[in-house]
């Protein structure tokens, strides 16, 4: 949970570059942490990168799909 909090953190104050830095740093990911960081990319209209962890996840649950395709949807 400590670090999905410090990513979201950042992904809130929109810097995408220090919460990457911690995710690609966290010991272990959880879907809950993909799905964080997935959201922060499409939140900032970086579906491409969204969709680049999104590939790259080893589990996707029904929160991952829903950010990937509302993501797609955002940009039409």
């Amino acid at each position: 949970v400590t670090w999905t909090s410090l990513i979201n953190g950042y992904i809130l104050n929109k810097d995408l570059v220090s919460a990457r830095r911690f995710f690609d740093l966290s010991p272990e990911r959880d879907v809950v942490l993909w799905n964080t960081m997935v959201s922060g990319y499409t939140e900032m209209g970086n579906v491409m990168e969204a969709r680049s962890l999104f590939d790259r996840m080893p589990f996707r649950d029904v929160m991952s799909w829903n950010t990937v395709l509302e993501g797609y949807a955002n940009i039409g």
